[in-house]
């Protein structure tokens, strides 16, 4: 048993990203994708049957780092993890749309642009930068400017 070796984010959006992994194993029953704003301790799973090796995330709040651990569960009972940052995107600035959605013929959606992956563990302690989206001073740091 094995844990995932591999954790990707892709079309991240303001409020949602799509997470894979591989490898897809027999032996697995099924994944469980935990994730959770960074810092944070507040966390939601989703349940992704063992034959599927991704998942849509949704319902987000924009411009936030996010911790994502996939955990496969084997038919044994055992249980092996991997984590990896993800980035939501900034909101659409002046674009209001109506309650009703969006104009027509425009989708507004954020690009996956590239996103680095770090394995990491889940806890206190971590650094919350590393995410091309993240400009506003999370964690620690409370400066909003960059000084060149």
């Amino acid at each position: 048993e094995i844990s995932p070796v591999q954790v990707l984010i892709s079309d991240s959006g303001p409020r949602s990203f799509h997470v894979s992994w591989a490898p897809v194993l027999d032996s697995v029953a099924s994944y469980q994708v935990l994730y959770g704003p960074l810092p944070g301790n507040s966390a939601k799973v989703l349940q992704v049957d063992g034959r599927h090796n991704s998942t849509l995330v949704e319902h987000l709040a924009p411009n936030t780092t996010y911790l994502v651990t996939v955990t496969a569960v084997y038919r044994s009972g055992k249980e092996k993890s991997l984590s990896a940052k993800a980035c939501t995107q900034q909101g659409e600035r002046g674009h209001v749309a109506a309650r009703g959605g969006s104009p027509k013929g425009h989708q507004p959606r954020g690009e996956a642009t590239g996103i680095r992956i770090q394995a990491l563990g889940w806890g206190r302690g971590m650094s919350s930068s590393g995410c091309a989206a993240d400009v506003s001073g999370l964690g620690e740091s409370h400066t909003h400017g960059a000084s060149y």
